[in-house]
């Protein structure tokens, strides 16, 4: 099945360039998880924490564990929706060598859980 395989130039979480991306990304539409080594998940996350301490994206929410985030529906006073508090991360972007980019948006690889 190697039409699902495809070469990446380069990974970016929002404006910053992921250290040592895959060569190599894999899509599949079927499933809801992604697939990767503890070191590519472990950089992705600490681009995320980057971007939001920059000051680039404002993360609402609280941190409550490594890869997750409490949505506490106000920040500074204001009311925000979940939509908001999704839009407030980074987009990561899965920059193909010939054909553009894959966009992964918040709302997608961020999810809720009730609890």
């Amino acid at each position: 099945m190697s039409h699902y395989k495809i070469p990446l130039q380069k990974v970016k979480v929002g404006s910053l360039d992921m250290p040592n991306p895959p060569a190599t990304g894999f899509v599949d539409s079927g499933t809801t998880f992604a697939y990767m080594s503890g070191d590519q998940k472990n950089s992705i996350d600490d681009l995320i924490m980057k971007n939001c301490k920059s000051g680039e994206y404002k993360c609402h929410g609280t941190r409550t564990e490594k890869y997750c985030w409490k949505f506490n529906g106000t920040e500074e006073g204001k009311k925000l929706s979940l939509k908001d508090h999704f839009a407030s991360f980074p987009v990561l972007y899965f920059i193909h060598t010939q054909h553009g980019a894959i966009r992964w948006y918040p709302s997608e690889y961020l999810y809720t859980e009730k609890s």
